[in-house]
């Protein structure tokens, strides 16, 4: 394991009617495995005052927690002795157990989210070739389920980038992502959270978590490309509708602006979802 970070200091937790904190997620994890926290226990973190339950938190609680911290001392020192002739010590610098395994959390395939959208271009291409009518029409619909395909793993993804950050106290959950990205218009702004925010708290979370040591930041001037883009196509898009302006001709200096930039924000968005599979990845196989 590479060398560790400096913990930073940002839990709180509530327990024997006194507020506690800050503390960092290090120690946060040692007062679980010490049964200092109980699955009630109420925890929150800096500049997010709604509390979760310590077993909301996936990972923060040992696996076999099932009684009260009040549990016979001498009984946990015995499993404890026994465990530890058949499974290797861990320490708390490990972070949880498996070093952020979440075992709830589905892989995922950049590979077949790209083949989505490499089958919309090509069918679209093809189909746009054929004269028959009744040839063209089942190759386009094709091209549409594609595309609908890749729309929908977009979301998914997205999804998923979001809840495995979940675990570590993130501002957004998977729902809330997509509701975010969904909205028309208003995607145009909410994406600098949503898009941008995820390579922000990723890349924070490579600073302060144990458990993400193993891994690497990821490039957010990426993620804000892909934003400027986005905002700049959905812009370029309602001063086309609303001046009925379509450009035409091949040689058109709209036309190239307009092509380029949705161009530029679809490459941009690609490598921003691949960064995603990636990551998911990471934390979806990730075993100790």
């Amino acid at each position: 394991m590479s060398s560790q970070s400096v913990p930073v200091e940002r839990w709180f937790y509530h327990s024997e009617g006194k507020e506690h904190g800050p503390i960092s997620f290090r120690k946060l994890r040692h007062l679980a495995l010490e049964g200092a926290l109980l699955p009630e226990t109420k925890i929150w973190q800096l500049n997010n005052n709604v509390p979760q339950r310590a077993a909301d938190i996936k990972g923060l609680l040992p696996d076999h927690f099932t009684r009260p911290a009040q549990a016979n001392q001498a009984d946990r020192d015995s499993q404890s002795a026994q465990s530890s002739s058949t499974r290797p010590q861990r320490s708390i610098l490990d972070g949880p157990p498996g070093g952020l395994y979440l075992p709830h959390l589905k892989p995922a395939s950049f590979t077949v989210h790209l083949s989505t959208l490499i089958g919309v271009i090509l069918l679209t291409y093809f189909g746009s070739q054929i004269p028959e009518a009744e040839m063209r029409i089942p190759v386009l619909f094709l091209a549409g389920l594609s595309g609908l395909a890749f729309i929908i793993l977009s979301f998914v993804y997205l999804h998923r980038a979001w809840e495995m950050l979940r675990t570590v106290g993130a501002p957004f959950s998977g729902k809330q992502a997509i509701k975010g990205m969904a909205l028309p218009i208003v995607n145009t702004f909410t994406s600098f959270s949503i898009i941008y925010g995820w390579s922000k708290c990723w890349n924070h979370q490579i600073k302060t978590h144990p458990g993400f040591s193993t891994t690497s930041a990821v490039f957010r001037g990426t993620s804000l490309m892909f934003c400027l883009g986005f905002l700049t196509s959905q812009a370029l898009l309602a001063y086309l509708l609303i001046t009925q302006s379509w450009p035409h001709e091949l040689s058109s200096p709209l036309r190239e602006i307009t092509f380029g930039t949705w161009g530029m924000t679809l490459i941009f968005g690609l490598a921003t979802w691949a960064d995603f599979s990636r990551k998911i990845n990471f934390l979806a196989k990730k075993k100790s």
